[in-house]
């Protein structure tokens, strides 16, 4: 029995957005980004890999699935994060919106751990919540909550330029990714990284559309994915993807 993260799980992902042609293509509004999902896993077409980096730098978001513990969700790049795209997530979402960013990144910002962190332990911490300090309002709306997670993904923030505690939860991820620990976080910093954006990612975990008090299963995911139109990628391909050349051209100088 082939577990999350196989070989299975990979071509799943490529396996329902196909399932989806009928509804995309019955559908007027279809152009060439369409076209590109529903070929995505086809010979000779783009990877879903390649598909998720590539709506990512485009500024929107891509759904990852294939966890251990049912950790999928919605993730894009802090740095392109929009008042319609927070409002998105936050729809679909628990509305606990993350972002991952680097551990010493945190300590540039003082985002000390909300529990002290274990030194060897390579999991994501969340950090002390915070607000932007200035050009918000009360912090919990989407155009605020985005100004924050942009603030976050900023490399000339500096600590005052955030209040605690706030809306926005700031996840510490180590520089291994998911090679050291597969959770959503690392999986949104990865995808970051490799859409040519800072290591800074909004991340937000599915509700289940069909059942509103548990989160949604990896079918759900990919079912919502075609759906909505978005790329989604399983968590194997952004590990092959942190093991290859491409990572090492993203992150050299």
């Amino acid at each position: 029995m082939q577990g999350p993260g196989s070989r299975a799980d990979v071509d799943g992902g490529a396996a329902w957005v196909r399932g989806q042609a009928e509804v995309f293509e019955g559908d007027e509004l279809i152009d060439q980004r369409d076209a590109a999902l529903l070929d995505v896993g086809r010979p000779g077409e783009i990877g879903l890999i390649d598909l998720a980096v590539q709506e990512i730098a485009a500024g929107r978001a891509a759904v990852v699935h294939g966890f251990a513990h049912g950790d999928g969700g919605i993730v894009f790049a802090a740095s392109r994060a929009s008042t319609e795209l927070t409002a998105f997530t936050v729809r679909h979402s628990s509305g606990f919106l993350c972002v991952a960013l680097p551990r010493q990144r945190c300590d540039e910002l003082a985002l000390p751990p909300i529990f002290p962190r274990a030194q060897e332990s390579p999991a994501a911490t969340a950090c002390v919540t915070v607000d932007a300090s200035m050009g918000v309002s009360t912090g919990i709306s989407a155009s605020d909550r985005a100004r924050t997670a942009r603030l976050l993904a900023a490399p000339e923030a500096v600590p005052a330029d955030f209040t605690r505690p706030g809306h926005v939860v700031p996840v510490a991820v180590g520089d291994g990714g998911v090679l050291d620990n597969a959770g959503l976080a690392e999986a949104a910093a990865d995808l970051a990284v490799l859409a040519g954006s800072a290591p800074v990612a909004v991340f937000a975990h599915l509700v289940s559309p069909a059942d509103a008090t548990r989160m949604a299963t990896d079918d759900e995911l990919r079912r919502f994915a075609a759906a909505q139109h978005i790329a989604s990628v399983g968590v194997a391909e952004i590990e092959a993807a942190r093991r290859s050349a491409r990572w090492d051209g993203r992150t050299a100088g």
